[in-house]
């Protein structure tokens, strides 16, 4: 059976990024998406700009590689 069903918890990070609190419990019955939720938070945090706000593309590193040149 294939589900079409798709859920945006894009929300997740601004949630997090406004919260004032200092611990923040995530607790969720299994495969509900934790994992994916702090990849998702990681990897938007893992974003960098240079002194004049610009884009810093990355071509290699933990979540880039070079595949085709």
């Amino acid at each position: 059976m294939e589900s079409s069903i798709f859920s945006d918890k894009s929300f997740f990070i601004s949630e997090i990024l406004q919260s004032s609190d200092i611990v923040i419990l995530i607790v969720m019955p299994r495969l509900w998406g934790k994992s994916c939720n702090l990849d998702m938070l990681r990897r938007f945090l893992s974003i960098e700009f240079n002194e004049k706000y610009e884009l810093i593309q990355r071509t290699e590193g933990e979540n880039y590689t070079v595949v085709f040149q």
